[in-house]
């Protein structure tokens, strides 16, 4: 009976510092803000634009997107605040660190088609247009709840004059699922606004109505 006994007692502690070390393991964290990266010179980064005149897939991302066109893209997901919009390189975080894809908490998609045709060589004629209707796509890395964590959203892109003078595009996104720990997402929203660095990198700044949950 004493062996059974303490052997019941050892097998507790273990199976209390198993649960220990998982939920040292799986930090959970909410927010209302995350930040994305988009870096065109990245191994990982995407941009292919479809359109009728082409005679094949367009991979510059500053070519023109003509009305009627469809575009996908991605960048690197990162916490709120990893980046100050007033840096001049956004591939360092606020300390100086180079930041690369271990530091993301997943990655983002974008899948958009042009209602306007947008030339990046003259933005400011479309200042207050809608530009592109939006499919966004927030795969973060780390389950959560037991389940792949992601945030899904549609919304609408416009021209606009952000907070460092800069013509550039600002999307409101209505969250439409979600899995893992966002499940319960619908009826959240948020804003997302583009910021771009002298050598064309860019920095995405999110603000969602309600706090959105993930991993680290």
């Amino acid at each position: 009976m004493n062996f059974v006994k303490t052997f019941n007692k050892a097998f507790f502690v273990t199976a209390l510092g198993l649960l220990s070390v998982i939920g040292m393991s799986a930090k959970e964290t909410k927010t209302k803000k995350l930040q994305i990266l988009v870096n065109p010179d990245a191994s990982s980064f995407i941009f292919s634009l479809n359109e009728s005149n082409s005679s094949g897939l367009v991979t510059d991302p500053t070519a023109e997107r003509p009305v009627g066109s469809n575009y996908m893209t991605n960048g690197l997901i990162l916490p709120g605040g990893t980046i100050d919009k007033n840096q001049t390189s956004y591939l360092v975080d606020r300390h100086n660190h180079t930041i690369t894809a271990n530091d993301s908490i997943g990655t983002w998609w974008n899948s958009s088609n042009m209602v306007e045709s947008v030339d990046f060589s003259d933005l400011d004629p479309l200042i207050g247009s809608t530009s592109e209707l939006a499919n966004w796509n927030l795969l973060l890395k780390k389950s959560c709840d037991g389940q792949a964590n992601s945030i899904f959203s549609v919304g609408t892109t416009m021209v606009k004059v952000n907070s460092l003078d800069q013509t550039s595009f600002e999307s409101l996104m209505a969250v439409v699922g979600g899995t893992g720990c966002n499940d319960k997402m619908n009826g959240n929203s948020y804003k997302a606004k583009v910021y771009t660095d002298e050598d064309g990198v860019q920095l995405i700044e999110l603000e969602f109505e309600k706090e959105v949950e993930y991993n680290k």
